[in-house]
């Protein structure tokens, strides 16, 4: 059910669409009229209980994050930020992780920040404020991960417990921000960087070894089999 309000401005339908995997029939739709200016991105999740679906949308108009039943399409909650969301968001066990962009406006700026909100309900259980915009999370037992661009200098690495959202270490990254999520493999955490790719103890962050192998703006390294497979671009 879209409210009027919704529609002002739209130029555009977005469509989420859930599809029979056995015929490919449709099961059900939701549709969203937007602003093409208005839509940052949109990203389904399945969580590993209750069949949830996590839709994260960027705009004045709608609430950035929407959780639905994954077999009736009804809206479970929606919970509104006062900023644009970052994606993805990332869940672990009962709780969604969600970062939130700043925005500059002359009355009411939003700022940088981390929230852990209830995969039931939406509720807030913590936030965390941030001192520059974030790039990406990751998660790995108790250790969560976030990278952040650095404002007018280096970007950081931070780590969290995902239960209070206390800080756990923060370590400076090198003179080049942070291109992506990091990633967490056997207790080492990956961060590629502009000029480095540098990996960190998980539990203490100190740094194990660094690589002037950085990256632009792509998606994190996949690492697998004691190997780290990545990708640059090089100007000749």
């Amino acid at each position: 059910n879209i409210k009027p309000e919704y529609k002002k401005d739209a130029n555009l339908i977005f469509d989420v669409y859930a599809l029979d995997v056995y015929s490919g029939k449709e099961r059900w739709v939701k549709r969203f009229p937007l602003n093409y200016s208005s839509v940052q991105v949109a990203k389904a999740y399945f969580t590993n209980f209750e069949n949830k679906i996590i839709l994260t949308l960027s705009g004045e108009s709608y609430p950035n994050v929407l959780v639905f039943n994954g077999d009736t399409g009804k809206l479970i909650w929606e919970h509104k930020l006062d900023g644009h969301v970052v994606p993805p968001p990332i869940c672990n066990r009962n709780t969604l992780y969600i970062l939130q962009k700043s925005v500059w406006e002359e009355d009411t700026p939003v700022f940088p920040a981390l929230f852990a909100l209830d995969l039931y309900n939406g509720d807030t259980v913590w936030k965390k404020d941030l001192e520059s915009d974030p790039v990406g999370l990751s998660i790995e037992g108790n250790k969560l991960c976030l990278t952040t661009e650095g404002w007018l200098s280096e970007g950081r690495l931070h780590c969290y417990n995902p239960t209070t959202g206390v800080s756990i270490w923060s370590k400076q990254m090198s003179k080049k921000q942070a291109t992506g999520a990091p990633v967490i493999v056997d207790k080492i955490v990956y961060v590629v960087d502009y000029k480095n790719i540098t990996a960190f103890n998980v539990e203490d962050g100190t740094q194990v070894w660094v690589s002037e192998k950085g990256a632009d703006r792509f998606p994190p390294p996949l690492v697998a089999k004691n190997t780290i497979y990545m990708r640059r671009f090089s100007i000749l």
